[in-house]
């Protein structure tokens, strides 16, 4: 108040200087004006009517002595006959002017409310005229408004001077462009400039003067209109608010004693009026209509109950699925205080009903969401006293901070209680630290604490970092300071950065992380501190990565990039190396706001990369993909940071950021921190149980000690997890090795059967995703305001149950999910003469409802699962999406006006599912789905994600898109939005079936050529309750049943496979109808066969439904093929390089390493056509006519002309490209196209193999004769010298899992003699010499030899889950499949092997294979 006030006398101090002014009121006279005056809400340019309400009366004004004018208002006793509750408006006061004539401040009468005095300021207001002849001119005219620049244009018609203002809004210095409060939960885009306002306000007046004397004026006339024009982004019309008053002159009377003067002297206040527009925010009404605490108690239990009543029914809301029953609620909340929100809890906090129940939620869900102090406090005690739950406790510390919309040093100092939490409420002490941090950085942005206060909660936070001993606490502590995100902090926090006194890895990355925010304000510290760990190859990934990321968003100079250039021109780290290319092609074309400035200066740098790593090193990088609308200026960015680990080349650390942009703001701002370290070795470890007794761990754990291999140790689990909202972190966890056992103790599967069980659901969740409000007063002083926001109620209720019976568990759900988004722009009018509220309204409902009814029955014994889907009779399911615009005042329930579609500009689709039980309806206005296509066309628009273009991450950009759309229709508020998606039922409805699947296992039966056969069969019956009178006793009626079977059955000698596939549908009193499906297949086998698919299809009406339809039938024979030459250019084939043989073709995928790249061997291993031939017998017609159509069509793009393709009889396709052409061939039924491309599938290189190891997920080392690449793909040339030190007896170690339970060791014979593998200590040895290749001998363990022709060998050979199987590939490798941990070797019986492991266990390795010798 102090502050406002000392502007206020400035802005006296600037009037008094303007110059002078018209003295418009004759000495010792009383002029009376006709008052006219009217506000407009337009709701709509095509609104056929608009809302007005008027205030018409006379305007007394006496100028009883030179420096004050009494002045009093008289209401028309026709238009206002009950003029009781307006007596203050009527009484007079008193206009104290300058020496210039314009209006200093008013006198009201003792005890004046709120709303009728900010009526009369606006009334003095109009009463001054500036400058004393014609011509143009600008001054500053105070008003309600403060100081206003405004326009004068001043000109002389026969001494009638007429005067024209024009008020640049804008301009004014207190309320500028009128608008004396702005609110919002939501943080301003302050990366973008120059955006347009959501409220924009225009003003004119007209003055007609006449000339009595020198220098005297009376004023005859005045009109003046305000306008603010409420364009926002989301809509597609505006909308106005409109206010016009007028003066007319109607007598003129002397003053020729006291007595004839308004009584502006007794009972009136000690102190002058200042003319600014005092706000009514405590009580909206100004003192005019204030509601007692009872009836807003009331009123707000009523609406929560009403809300928990709505949730029992639907199929209304689906029909006008607009609720601002959350919006009301909240705004009636928002004007109570303390006392008031505790007499609101308490009368909601009673009872135990569902009812009860559901309001409470409702209410605790939209306390910290309503912002005020009151509910700040409200919350806190409730947390304090324990009034809520530890959950819901956390919850309401999360909403907090982010919905303060009246900072105060006061509230924070009464919350410092937050700080007192111990270890007993762990989760709640964390997010109140955390939550605390927040409003402490809001309180002090806001200007509502001293940079003193501000630095003693700093100092606060960081002695609790320094005092606490456990990473949890210290992690939390320092979340907390990067909260506060301001340059002290980072000061605090430097030291710790840069380890002037011991510290852990992990809490000198947290540190850095912590100060990113204030990077950007303090560059020549930043330099300092970070430059050495970023030059340093020696610092950890982490903290060079952190370093790099500090120094790019520190405001650089081009100079300071180019030295992180020049650093990165010489780096060896591939990890490092990604992370600077993936950071400069992603900046380098983002659209997001904030990275513009970095574009500019990055977009250079793109020339210049160092060359790329390979694919696997994707796991450090950081990735921006962003989408950005500049139609409707909508966006949204998706940044994912990585680092990975050197050790395993697996991500260890994550930040996700995910912003979403509209309004020229952040309409979400999410983060996602994580941090695993060790997280795959202790699941690994707590999850595997092995048989250690038959394994015989401890002779291979013998053998690898005598060769004095070094044990690799479980890496200790580090796990964090950190939560931010709006770049502030609101939740934060640490899990180590302990807390993680202690997690995990136990039976895992009876705490997850534990939290199943039955239990009743009744959830609420409530989110105001943003609100904007703006409050200016109308040219007449009274209040109004533009509100902008959209709620969302979303709920889970309903009950699930679980029985478990031997080996059966049975579980029955029936919980209905609903999720209510309501978004309005609401301007808002208060009439205070009639007490009513008029409001313009243009809103939209969006109101998701799915019900789920289902019993499933999972019998393990007999493997099947038994399932039933149901709706009650008379249930409406679906999607609701409409927007209208209204008007409405609040007291009344009559809708004086409203725009929405019309019914014959809405396209309706139906469509029955007999087999289902439902019907489909879909409505959707023509225009509205036409802008929404345009929009998933639109072109002009701009999008990034070029940096992993080749990879499945470049289809987030497509996520994207699908965000913006959902944005666009949530968000943007049209007219005619109209769009319904239902599924209903008359009757009660019910699917119910049978899954089951089963599988038959061969490969310990050599005589049998099948190896594996598993079948799944599906069966789906729709049912009604039987009808009565029907004398069957099932309760049930099967309508339609639809039964599906399959069967795949591969084999030993070729991995081949037979594929039967078999659906019937069977009507109640109906023929069945059939189809079948049976088809062979062989993969392509390098140097051996093509891959062939062979079948055919048929199906039909059929009485017997066990037997399979003759005809209509579709027979196709599909198949693709290496080059002819291929067999003869190998055989004949001398790469000249023992590193490279062609040998390593037979391996699937092929080593390639180094100089032996696959585009060596491209020509033996690209496919060069393809043949397919369909034969069609007795086809129904509508399959007939729609094969004319195919062959009209290929019949007009032949080259040659011909009539028809007889198409309709067969198809016989051929695609073929020639060896040194990039064109290709396409012939059907003898018609031949050209095609001036090619397509290019390597057998050999587009392998999931190839793609697991590329991305990093599968590591693979091999030796080609003494040519060596690790895992960490480093080529090694094996000489004795670096065999020594892994040699056994005459084998040499590739490698070996040397964790404390080994489970794999691959050792190679001497001089390419053969391999010795051991799992676990089980070995098996293929020796070379000796052996005939068609007859393989494998020796187990030294006490069995096995040959391997046709056969696939498992070990043990009895039991049903193995540790390792062995057998000869269809190209005669010998490949060796450890189910252990997943690692497959392969070998050619000769010089070449190669091992696949999965990347989580590269780091437990030992051997040559890890050797990081260059």
């Amino acid at each position: 108040m102090e502050a406002k006030l000392w502007i206020v006398v400035v802005a006296f101090a600037v009037c008094i200087k303007c110059g002078d002014g018209f003295d418009i009121f004759p000495p010792k006279s009383e002029i009376v004006y006709r008052l006219e005056a009217d506000v407009t809400l337009v709701p709509d340019l095509h609104s056929q009517s608009n809302y007005v309400w008027t205030m018409i009366g006379w305007l007394h004004v006496q100028r009883y002595d030179p420096k004050n004018l009494a002045v009093k208002i008289a209401l028309d006793d026709y238009h206002f006959p009950d003029q009781s509750n307006v007596t203050a408006l009527l009484e007079p006061f008193r206009v104290a002017l300058a020496n210039d004539s314009s209006v200093l401040s008013v006198l009201f009468k003792e005890n004046e409310p709120i709303w009728s005095g900010n009526i009369k300021r606006a009334m003095a207001s109009l009463l001054q005229v500036y400058g004393d002849s014609p011509g143009a001119y600008v001054v500053d005219e105070q008003g309600i408004f403060g100081n206003c620049p405004t326009e004068y244009f001043v000109v002389n018609k026969s001494n009638v001077f007429e005067i024209s203002k024009t008020y640049d809004m804008g301009g004014c210095n207190i309320y500028p462009g009128a608008i004396y409060l702005t609110r919002s939960n939501i943080p301003l885009n302050i990366c973008t400039p120059d955006k347009q306002n959501q409220a924009i306000t225009s003003r004119i007046a007209n003055y007609k003067l006449r000339k009595v004397e020198p220098y005297r004026y009376i004023l005859l006339e005045m009109d003046g209109t305000m306008r603010t024009n409420v364009r926002t982004f989301e809509s597609y019309y505006p909308q106005f608010l409109y206010t016009k008053i007028q003066l007319k002159y109607e007598t003129h009377n002397s003053i020729d004693g006291p007595d004839q003067v308004f009584n502006v002297v007794q009972g009136m206040s000690l102190l002058f009026s200042p003319m600014l527009f005092v706000s009514p925010d405590e009580e909206a009404t100004g003192g005019r209509s204030p509601k007692s605490k009872d009836s807003l108690v009331k009123k707000t239990a009523d609406l929560l109950n009403t809300l928990a009543d709505n949730l029992e029914s639907v199929d209304l809301k689906l029909k006008e699925p607009y609720d601002e029953t959350v919006s009301e609620i909240i705004r009636l909340m928002g004007t109570m205080d303390l006392e008031t929100l505790k007499l609101l809890f308490e009368s909601i906090d009673l009872g135990t009903s569902y009812r009860q129940e559901t309001a409470r939620n409702i209410l605790l869900e939209i306390i910290p969401r309503t912002g005020t102090s009151p509910t700040i406090l409200l919350t806190r005690d409730l947390i304090i006293n324990q009034q809520v739950n530890p959950a819901t406790a956390v919850q309401l510390l999360i909403s907090l901070p982010f919905y303060m919309s009246e900072p105060s040093y006061e509230v924070v100092k009464e919350c410092e209680v937050f700080l007192s939490f111990g270890t007993d409420r762990p989760d709640i002490k964390h997010a109140a630290v955390l939550s605390y941090a927040t409003m402490i950085y809001n309180t002090f942005i806001a200007g509502k604490m001293t940079a003193d206060n501000f630095e003693k909660y700093v100092k606060i936070y960081f002695d609790m970092f320094l005092n606490s001993f456990e990473y949890e606490q210290q992690m939390l502590y320092l979340e907390a300071l990067g909260n506060l995100q301001l340059e002290n902090v980072a000061e605090y926090l430097d030291p710790i950065i840069k380890a002037d006194y011991p510290q852990n890895t992990d809490i000198r990355f947290l540190a850095m992380w912590a100060t990113m925010p204030t990077a950007h304000l303090r560059p020549n510290q930043v330099y300092e501190t970070y430059w050495p760990i970023f030059h340093s190859t020696s610092s950890p990934l982490q903290l060079r990565v952190a370093a790099f990321t500090m120094l790019l968003v520190s405001n650089p100079t081009p100079g300071r990039l180019l030295g992180l250039y020049s650093v990165i021109k010489n780096e060896n780290d591939p990890h490092m190396i990604n992370f600077y290319r993936t950071t400069v092609l992603s900046i380098s074309e983002t659209t997001y706001p904030c990275y513009q400035h970095l574009k500019q200066l990055l977009a250079y740098m793109t020339r210049q990369l160092p060359k790329t790593p390979p694919s696997k090193y994707w796991v450090t990088g950081n990735y921006l993909f962003d989408y950005r609308d500049r139609k409707f200026h909508i966006g949204s960015m998706l940044q994912a940071l990585l680092i990975g680990s050197h050790r395993t080349d697996l991500p260890m650390m994550a930040y996700i950021k995910f912003d979403t942009e509209a309004l020229g703001r952040f309409t979400g701002q999410l983060g996602l921190y994580i941090k695993a370290r060790g997280l795959t070795d202790a699941v690994i470890h707590r999850l595997t149980k092995l048989n250690s007794s038959y394994l015989k761990l401890d002779r291979l754990s013998n053998i690898l000690k005598s060769m004095k291999m070094p044990t690799s140790n479980p890496t200790p689990l580090h796990f964090e997890f950190i939560v931010q909202f709006e770049g502030k972190a609101v939740l934060s966890y640490h899990l180590n090795q302990t807390t993680f056992h202690n997690l995990t103790d136990g039976d895992l599967i009876n705490r997850i059967n534990f939290l199943l069980r039955d239990s009743h659901i009744n959830m609420q969740i409530v989110r105001r995703p943003f609100m904007i409000k703006y409050a200016l007063p109308t040219l007449i002083g009274t209040p109004a305001d533009i509100l902008i926001e959209n709620t969302v109620l979303a709920t889970i209720r309903g009950n699930t149950t679980q029985q478990m019976m031997m080996d059966k568990v049975a579980r029955s759900n029936q919980v209905d999910l609903r999720y209510s988004s309501y978004a309005v722009v609401k301007i808002r009018s208060y009439n205070p003469i009639e007490d009513i509220e008029y409001s313009t309204i243009r809103e939209q409902g969006f109101l998701v409802y799915i019900p789920i009814n289902n019993e499933i029955v999972w019998d393990i014994a007999s493997k099947s699962i038994s399932y039933a889907f149901y709706r009650p009779d008379g249930l409406t399911s679906g999607i609701s999406l409409k927007s209208r615009t209204r008007n409405i005042p609040t007291d009344s329930l009559v809708l004086r006006d409203r725009l929405e579609p019309k019914e014959e500009e809405i396209a309706g689709f139906g469509y029955t599912f007999e087999d289902l039980g439902i019907q489909f309806m879909a409505r959707a206005h023509e225009d509205y789905t036409k802008d929404n296509v345009m929009f998933m066309l639109e072109t002009d628009v701009l999008d990034n994600a070029k940096v992993l273009s080749g990879a499945p991450f470049s289809l987030v950009n497509h996520v994207l898109r699908v965000i913006n759309l959902i944005q666009l229709n949530t968000i943007h508020i049209g007219r005619d939005k109209h769009l319904t998606l239902l599924v209903s039922n008359k009757q009660k409805t019910r699917l119910q079936g049978t899954f089951k699947w089963d599988e038959e296992n061969y490969s310990k039966q050599p005589n049998v050529p099948e190896n594996e056969v598993f079948r799944v069969n599906l069966i789906l019956a729709h049912t009604i309750p039987k009808p009565e009178g029907e004398g069957s006793r099932d309760e049930v009626k099967v309508l339609h049943k639809w039964e599906l079977t399959s069967q795949y059955t591969d084999y030993k000698s070729n991995n081949a496979a037979k594929f039967f596939f078999s659906l019937t549908r069977q009507e109640w009193n109906s023929s069945n109808w059939k189809l079948c499906l049976m088809a062979d297949y062989e993969p392509l086998v390098f140097l051996k066969r093509p891959f062939s698919l062979i079948g055919h299809v048929a199906f039909n009406e059929t009485r017997v439904p066990k037997r399979c339809p003759e005809v209509p039938r579709i027979t196709f024979n599909i198949s693709y093929h290496l080059p002819k030459y291929v067999q003869d250019v190998y055989n004949i084939m001398d790469t000249g390089d023992e590193n490279c043989p062609k040998e390593i073709l037979r391996l699937t995928p092929p080593p390639f390493s180094g100089n032996c790249s696959a585009t060596t061997f491209a020509p033996l291993t690209t496919v060069s056509g393809l043949d397919a031939s369909f034969k069609f017998e007795q086809l129904p017609s509508w399959i007939v006519d729609l094969l004319h159509r195919l062959d009209h069509l290929a019949s007009a793009v032949v080259p040659r002309r011909v009539q028809t393709l007889n198409i309709t009889d067969h198809l016989d396709v051929n695609v073929k490209t020639a060896r040194w052409s990039s064109d290709t061939d396409i012939t059907i039924n003898g018609g031949t196209i050209w095609i001036p491309t090619r397509y290019n599938y390597n057998a050999k290189l587009y392998h999931p193999r190839k793609s697991s190891i590329n991305y990093g997920f599968t590591s693979m080392c091999s030796l080609v004769n003494n040519k060596l690449t690790t895992f960490h793909d480093r080529i090694l040339q094996l000489t004795p010298e670096l065999k020594q030190d892994y040699r056994l007896n005459d084998t040499f170690l590739l490698a070996a899992d040397c964790s404390d339970a080994p489970k794999i060791a691959v050792f190679m014979l001497d001089n390419g003699k053969g391999i010795q593998i051991y799992t676990g200590g089980n070995y098996i040895v293929y020796e070379t010499t000796g052996q005939q290749e068609s007859e393989p001998i494998l020796n187990i363990n030294d006490e069995q030899l096995i040959n391997l022709k046709n056969v696939i060998y498992q070990f043990p050979p009895d039991e049903e889950i193995y540790d390792f199987r062995v057998y000869l590939n269809d190209e005669d490798i010998l490949v060796v499949e450890n189910k252990l941990n997943g690692a497959v070797v392969q070998y050619n019986r000769k010089s070449i092997a190669s091992i696949l492991l999965p990347t989580v266990h590269k780091g437990r390795m030992c051997g040559l294979c890890s050797s990081r010798a260059h």
